[in-house]
């Protein structure tokens, strides 16, 4: 059997509006729910299997491609809880988590015409330019990938700054009333609005054609990931950057 030959496809996910990627995990219950965080660098990202989760039903609810050979291709087949004996194939797609590349942080220069910069650091570029160049695509530096994420997104700093903000997340009420009276207050973290993540999509090149109607599909899009969709959260423009490396 020839052996496969993978190419990563890679994307910019910009928060459009704040984002809570639920971990499930409370910090000593000062706040209830926390976001997702890399176990290494402890700063905040989006898991594999959330980001997965939120495209398959990107395709199949908002696409309605529900049970489509398409999504079988992608994301493999539903797994049925009454079925015991059907085993379910797997998607031909690799999924990576999204990693936070930058994160916006006040401007707090009064002669400043910005509100906000995006605080980043040299460390956060090379290693996802190593990440890429070690899942297929040697073509990237850290230099011409920051160069690509900053194109059309401005404000672009690096001061040190993003190792704090990623430490201090935002910290939120939440309130559920039953006429008028409080009866459920809790507190959860976001990832604000702005941030920048990068994450990869590996393919295999016997597989372009299908690649090439997934990134159609999601390349300029905005799709809902994480929490807490009905009051306005999660909402991200996604961005191909490496169209022409997949054609």
């Amino acid at each position: 059997m020839a052996s496969k030959t993978y190419h990563p496809l890679v994307f910019r996910l910009q928060a459009l509006t704040n984002l809570h990627p639920g971990s499930g995990d409370s910090f000593y219950g000062a706040v209830d729910k926390l976001v997702q965080r890399d176990p290494t660098t402890r700063r905040p990202t989006i898991h594999s299997h959330s980001l997965k989760g939120a495209l398959r039903e990107y395709f199949e609810e908002e696409l309605k491609l529900k049970g489509s050979d398409f999504v079988k291709t992608v994301f493999g087949s539903e797994v049925n809880p009454d079925d015991k004996t059907a085993e379910p194939a797997q998607g031909k797609f690799r999924f990576f988590s999204a990693d936070l590349l930058a994160m916006p942080v006040p401007d707090e220069d009064p002669n400043s015409t910005t509100a906000f910069n995006l605080e980043t650091s040299d460390e956060v570029w090379e290693a996802f330019s190593n990440k890429i160049n070690l899942l297929g695509d040697t073509a990237w530096s850290a230099e011409n990938l920051r160069a690509k994420f900053q194109a059309d997104v401005p404000n672009f700093s690096s001061n040190q700054k993003l190792k704090i903000a990623g430490e201090e997340l935002p910290v939120i009420a939440r309130n559920q009333l039953d006429n008028g009276e409080s009866k459920n207050l809790w507190y959860e973290e976001l990832v604000p609005h702005q941030s920048i993540f990068g994450f990869v999509v590996q393919v295999d090149k016997a597989d372009m054609l299908v690649s090439s109607e997934f990134t159609s599909k999601l390349n300029g899009k905005v799709i809902q990931i994480g929490a807490n969709a009905t009051v306005g959260y999660g909402y991200c423009l996604l961005t191909l950057l490496n169209a022409s490396n997949h054609e």
